[in-house]
């Protein structure tokens, strides 16, 4: 066997040495990819951990939402009944807060998925003060009523208001 020569162990130096600082170029370029992708996924979970506690804060606010849902349920669509019942209790209402009906129109029910919305629309006259008492009162918690449009109109000596109301009944019973 022949004796390496110096060229030869230094060239075998070099070489090691290139070897060994391109096996650490690629092992700290792979450390520093698996440091940004860790970096990246604690961004995640913190996000995450923040909507998790945003959640818990408004949980109690959601058990008195749903608690409130079960006490007072959507009423039952009752084709016989709900849409007679519905125009007459706004007849009523409207003639108890001093409002005249011109015209009404009964536009039927709109089926949705877990609702039914029967639509009515209203022209009334009457003074602005009771009109707008009339909207508040209809319009409370436990109604499932909605005033989807409204068009006012000043008269010399009266209000004019074109108003589409729907009133929300479930599809099925609870």
């Amino acid at each position: 066997m022949k004796r390496i020569n110096k060229n030869e162990i230094r060239l075998l130096a070099i070489f090691g040495g290139v070897l060994l600082f391109a096996g650490t170029l690629l092992l700290v370029r792979g450390g520093l990819r698996s440091a940004a992708k860790d970096r990246e996924q604690v961004a995640l979970l913190k996000t995450q951990y923040k909507n998790y506690l945003r959640l818990q804060q408004k949980n109690s606010y959601w058990a008195a939402h749903k608690e409130w849902q079960r006490k007072n349920p959507l009423p039952v669509y009752d084709s016989s009944r709900s849409d007679s019942d519905f125009v007459e209790r706004i007849q009523r209402s409207l003639t108890a807060s001093g409002l005249r009906i011109e015209e009404q129109q009964l536009k039927g029910s709109d089926r949705r998925d877990v609702f039914i919305a029967t639509v009515l629309t209203v022209k009334i006259t009457g003074e602005l003060e009771n009109l707008i008492r009339w909207m508040a009162g209809i319009q409370k918690a436990g109604a499932y009523l909605s005033i989807s449009k409204l068009t006012l109109k000043a008269d010399p000596s009266t209000m004019v208001a074109t108003v589409e109301l729907s009133q929300f009944f479930s599809t099925s019973t609870p």
